[in-house]
């Protein structure tokens, strides 16, 4: 293409039948060696047999509109070593194959199979795979309606399945959501799916568009009708037994960034953060390249972060401050201290901190009496920890020296550490600056539509707060039953505020059965199923005002809320939220400070230095 072409000669060429059965995508249109100062295009014929995409290879030539454009078939077999089965539903391969195999696989596969699997060698291919690896359950990701193209593109899965739209199994899985496996399933593993666009039985009700509601709703129902469970839609499947791996090593296909890092760390599985789309490619065949942390080297930490020093600080905080929260009956200390907040700024920093690489954390826990003992990570703490690590790091997995499965023993932490090659940038400590960055970014809307400055911190005035945003990852049934403790002794939400809870249908259905629903509800908690935070973004969810503040304890949710909604957000632990939902305000001074943080924080915003903490 000459590089005197405009863009609109460009596209126009692009549409004429010549390129009518071909993709162009454009790489780049900047000056420099790859591209000497030309269009870099590449070049994607789509084919019955073979997927001839060289993604990783750019045609970057000075050809006129008129010449003609080559590039090489892809040969899968050379670069992968496949079985029988695999060779044969990619191209049709029959070695070592009987007539009465051949007929078994015609029967099994349809051509949604074959598409997935040339789709799934192509990744391969990409990712320098040499071969494929089996898993046993998946998880989509590419549910959510972002516009027409992923419409059609599961629609078209359906239609090469042979699947009938009107089959009445697929269709009442899809209206009641309740049925955990329609008949039709041609999947090859368990596949639940991620929150979608909007509340499949509700939608009407919370106000949301039906411009909106049906295209997603219409989205959820075709991956359920290839067998995707219509009780899941949720972003955190990890909470239901059925939906989660079953042992340490388990291979799966996940999307969904906090459910990938937290089965990799906390539940020892193994799976990539997988690109939507392909992410059904792999629940059709079962299969998935043998890359990243599929591999046992790539599960290995890159780097430590060492936060031993932080974590005595904080923990000696909480044990010798009093705290001077609302009292609440029966809950336990750390959550009346804020401790939860902790662990989810932690994981935002140490997303951070890792720049990419998988760390090993060190917060001298290997030491601690985990019985009872109120410092030690439950498994709530764990999810809001991997959230915020997710939202910050690239890496999907990180391991924690003495809690994490691969990280438990002293001997795999001596192994661990004994790995990486140490400097300043591979061993790097945790300390509290880093921490009080940690929880501004948070609370004052990572510098988005941020009106709160140092300075004013030292205000005293109320703060009012429009609404109390829970369930980011969906709440879990034990944080249903601390907010049942939290609410129980008959106190009700302030007119002035509203309090939405995300949570799935199955932790739902449980947390009704024992009495925890119907508390909350007396309190004031609104209930959203089959959605979540991040794609509730429009009144009148959240409030009209730009000027109005979102409280949550996410800091998922806190990091990408302002954003994606341009409203202004607080964050805090569960109590802080809970008390401003009873206040209807939070005062803008250290009221809404955790205790593991308030002394230092104050000492930096009243004296400009860092308080010096001794360490016992």
């Amino acid at each position: 293409i000459p590089s005197s072409m405009d863009s609109s000669s460009l596209f126009s060429a692009i549409g004429t039948s010549r390129f009518k059965h071909s993709s162009i995508i454009i790489v780049s249109q900047k000056d420099g060696d790859l591209s000497m100062g030309r269009m870099a295009i590449l070049v994607a014929a789509r084919d019955e047999r073979h997927l001839q995409i060289g993604l990783n290879q750019i045609y970057s030539t000075n050809f006129s509109q008129d010449s003609p454009i080559s590039f090489p078939a892809v040969d899968y077999k050379n670069v992968l070593q496949l079985t029988p089965e695999e060779a044969y539903l990619l191209d049709g391969t029959t070695t070592n194959l009987s007539s009465l195999e051949m007929q078994d696989i015609s029967k099994k596969y349809t051509p949604a199979h074959k598409l997935a699997m040339r789709v799934i060698c192509q990744i391969a291919k990409i990712e320098n795979a040499h071969r494929l690896q089996e898993v046993t359950k998946a998880h989509i990701d590419g549910c959510t309606y972002v516009g027409e193209g992923g419409r059609r593109f599961v629609r078209r899965l359906v239609e090469l399945s042979g699947i009938d739209d009107n089959h009445p199994d697929a269709c009442e899985s899809f209206s009641d959501g309740t049925k955990s496996k329609p008949i039709t399933s041609i999947l090859a593993v368990p596949t639940t799916l991620n929150s979608i666009s909007t509340d499949i039985r509700n939608w009407e009700s919370l106000g949301i568009p039906a411009k909106t509601s049906h295209p997603a709703r219409d989205v959820a129902q075709q991956y359920m009708q290839l067998g995707c469970r219509g009780d899941s839609l949720t972003c955190a499947p990890y909470l239901v037994e059925d939906f989660s791996p079953t042992e340490v090593g388990e291979h799966m296909v996940w999307g969904e960034s906090n459910a990938v890092v937290y089965a990799n760390s906390v539940l020892g599985a193994r799976t990539n953060k997988t690109a939507d789309y392909m992410d059904i490619c792999a629940a059709l065949i079962g299969k998935v390249p043998f890359t990243g942390v599929h591999v046992d080297e790539e599960r290995m930490p890159l780097v430590v972060l060492d936060g031993r020093e932080l974590f005595q600080v904080c923990a000696t905080l909480v044990d010798s401050i009093q705290c001077n929260h609302i009292a609440f009956g029966g809950v336990d200390k750390r959550i009346m201290s804020s401790w939860d907040s902790f662990y989810s700024v932690l994981g935002y920093v140490c997303g951070n901190l890792s720049e990419g690489k998988v760390p090993l954390i060190l917060l001298g826990l290997e030491e601690t009496d985990r019985i009872e003992h109120w410092k030690y990570p439950i498994l709530d703490d764990l999810k809001s920890f991997s959230a915020a690590f997710g939202t910050t790091a690239s890496a999907p997995l990180f391991h924690i020296a003495g809690i994490t499965p691969e990280a438990r023993e002293d001997a795999d932490i001596e192994t661990m550490i004994r790995s990486i090659y140490f400097n300043d940038r591979n061993w790097r400590k945790i300390d509290m600056e880093e921490m009080r960055k940690g929880y501004e970014a948070l609370n004052l809307g990572c510098g988005k539509n941020n009106d709160v400055t140092q300075e004013s911190l030292l205000d005293d005035d109320k703060e009012p707060i429009k609404l109390v945003a829970l369930g980011n990852p969906h709440l879990s049934l034990s944080e249903c039953r601390t907010l049942n403790s939290l609410m129980s002794s008959g106190l009700k939400k302030h007119n002035n505020s509203r309090v939405i809870a995300t949570l799935g249908r199955r932790v739902r259905s449980e947390a009704d059965r024992l009495g925890y629903i119907s508390t909350l509800e007396k309190f004031g908690v609104e209930f959203i199923n089959d959605t979540c935070w991040c794609m509730l973004l429009d009144p009148p969810i959240i409030p009209l005002s730009k000027s109005d503040k979102i409280l949550t304890n996410s800091a998922k949710h806190a990091h990408y809320g302002p954003g994606l909604t341009e409203r202004k957000y607080r964050f805090g632990g569960l109590q802080d939220c809970i008390n401003v939902a009873v206040l209807g305000y939070r005062r803008k001074a250290y009221t809404g400070l955790p205790t593991w943080l308030k002394r230092s924080y104050t000492t930096l915003a009243l004296a400009r230095r860092q308080l010096k903490f001794p360490v016992n």
